[in-house]
């Protein structure tokens, strides 16, 4: 796992979010989120983006 990988682990489980749930709000699959958070594909600048919006909103409430 890199840095980001975990950081995005640690941000979703801060929200208590399950992988699925997350997936839902970024409107993309579990493996997804697993994958994005151990590395093993690349992603995109545009869904890294949409994790910080939805974990920095989720902070706000």
């Amino acid at each position: 796992m890199d840095v980001l990988g975990g950081m995005i682990k640690q941000f979703r489980q801060d929200l208590i979010l399950t992988q699925k749930q997350l997936g839902e709000l970024l409107d993309v699959q579990k493996p997804q989120i697993s994958k994005l958070e151990n590395s093993t594909n690349g992603a995109t600048i545009y869904t890294i983006l949409k994790v910080f919006q939805i974990t920095e909103s989720r902070h706000l409430l």
